[in-house]
């Protein structure tokens, strides 16, 4: 990679996690001026987490790659669908051709930031694609359809529901019955789902969805929320704020930008700093 991209690229391979901090302090100190994860959501909100202790509000720019299995992040930003190489090339050899999107990070009280934030049907849903890809979800999401009149069948495992106490912004707390909690910076979950459109134009809040709708509505309702079509339904809330704090029933499981995190009890959410992505024009 290094040969192909030339000597004003600084390429750092990390073997684990840990060692992110240490690779972004060295490239802090060399003055890089942009960032490129070579991965996908996971491998991006993992770098993000890591540089945003270092940078604070001045993050260098980021470049999303399609280079992951679900590359929501890259397809909210319209990247180009061709090799990552090629399209981080491209970037650096015609800087005149491309731009800055800016958008919002979210970050948990654990340090975790990405752009979205679910937990419920949204990370047992996720369980099925780590598993198996897009098949195994395509299968899943039929799966589902067909069980809709079984009490315990997938669909019925997939939303159920669960009590969760939290919390907005100046909001008082209040306990609710959930099958599905989504926080949303930019508008795409994988799939293509276009589950909140306009999330990211709105820099100053977490566009979010939740509710205790029923699998039913959610499995007619799909072909909608992959186009981005408004829907509305009496178990379903669409709402916005910029500080969530949970306290679930039990030990729950939740994801940030695809990738599950260890069961906790409390959790809380805030708007983290504006992160800028270097694009190309289209």
């Amino acid at each position: 990679m290094q040969r192909r991209l030339g000597e004003r690229v600084r390429v750092v391979e990390t073997g684990h996690v840990d060692e992110l901090p240490m690779a972004l302090s060295e490239l802090r100190a060399a003055g890089v001026n942009m960032l490129v994860p070579f991965g996908g959501d996971g491998t991006l909100s993992r770098v993000l987490s890591a540089a945003i202790p270092l940078w604070q509000e001045n993050l260098p720019e980021l470049v999303a790659l399609r280079a992951g299995t679900m590359n929501m992040i890259a397809s909210h930003l319209q990247m180009p669908r061709e090799e990552p190489v090629k399209t981080l090339s491209g970037l650096l050899a015609k800087p005149a051709k491309s731009h800055v999107l800016r958008r919002r990070a979210m970050l948990s009280d654990g340090g975790d930031a990405g752009f979205t934030f679910g937990f419920g049907a949204p990370v047992r849903f996720l369980e099925h694609y780590d598993a198996g890809g897009v098949r195994a979800a395509v299968q899943l999401i039929a799966r589902a359809a067909l069980s809709l009149r079984k009490y315990d069948g997938v669909a019925a495992k997939i939303f159920e529901p669960m009590t969760v106490t939290w919390a907005g912004s100046g909001d008082p707390i209040e306990q609710s019955r959930l099958r599905l909690f989504l926080a949303m910076t930019i508008d795409e979950l994988p799939l293509g789902f276009c589950v909140a459109p306009g999330a990211g134009e709105d820099t100053e809040h977490m566009q979010l969805i939740h509710g205790n709708m029923t699998p039913g509505f959610v499995i007619r309702n799909l072909h909608r929320f992959h186009a981005g079509k408004p829907v509305s339904g009496p178990q379903l809330v669409r709402e916005r704020d910029t500080m969530l704090d949970f306290t679930f029933e039990q030990e729950t499981r939740w994801m940030m930008d695809g990738e599950i995190h260890p069961a906790c009890r409390r959790l809380r959410l805030d708007l983290g700093p504006h992160v800028e992505f270097r694009v190309p024009r289209r």
